[in-house]
């Protein structure tokens, strides 16, 4: 009895157990290494390739297929299983405990900026952006994936009604520009892949941080 206990140890994986508890544990498997990729990067702090970024945009949600997979572990009694979904949960948690830290901003409005975003796609966008901006004046315009000719070509039709700006120059996807009505002040940009620059707007009279963010 001893024995055929110590074979069980040895031999705890998906590929050796019964067809009902195998399916379940290489299930559990698949949805572990899936989950595992999206966590590695988010802790090595790095934006990965695509699909990481899209996925991670969406951390939280990996707590379903995280909790899903570990309850086939138990039904499947693969144990180094439930031990690696337990790792996963916790990191999880760990990575999105500190988007519950933002409190609620207190004391009077001081004063208003209407704020305008777009992601125009490789600069693929930039024509229906600069109509945009026209026809909705907001005050102050983030702009992900401007690559070079939508950097020009904003500072050619925008420059007049936007004379102040911060921007991280770049082909494809990695460039990214700041507008604004506002004078800027620089600020420190978000060290990753693509573009993220920061600036200090002075919003009549009140120093106002902005950070573009794009993964």
């Amino acid at each position: 009895m001893d024995t055929a206990a110590a074979e069980r140890t040895a031999t705890d994986g998906p590929e050796h157990r019964p067809p009902g508890r195998r399916l379940g544990a290489w299930c559990a498997a698949l949805l572990f290494a899936a989950v595992s990729v999206v966590v590695g990067f988010r802790t090595a702090d790095s934006d990965g390739i695509t699909p990481v970024p899209q996925v991670l945009a969406f951390l939280p949600w990996l707590l379903a297929p995280t909790g899903l997979a570990l309850l086939l572990t138990l039904l499947s009694r693969w144990w180094l299983g439930t031990a690696w979904g337990v790792l996963l949960l916790g990191l999880l948690a760990w990575f999105i405990e500190p988007y519950g830290k933002v409190g609620d901003p207190v004391g009077r409005p001081v004063a208003d900026l209407r704020v305008l975003t777009s992601n125009v796609e490789f600069g693929q966008g930039t024509g229906s952006l600069v109509a945009a901006v026209r026809r909705e004046k907001p005050d102050v315009v983030f702009v992900q994936e401007c690559e070079y000719e939508c950097d020009a070509r904003l500072k050619d039709d925008l420059s007049q009604d936007y004379p102040h700006r911060r921007a991280v120059e770049g082909g494809g996807s990695e460039g990214s520009v700041i507008l604004s009505r506002f004078p800027l002040k620089p600020a420190d940009d978000v060290s990753g892949t693509m573009g993220m620059p920061g600036a200090v707007a002075d919003v009549d009279g009140h120093p106002v941080r902005l950070q573009l963010a794009h993964p």
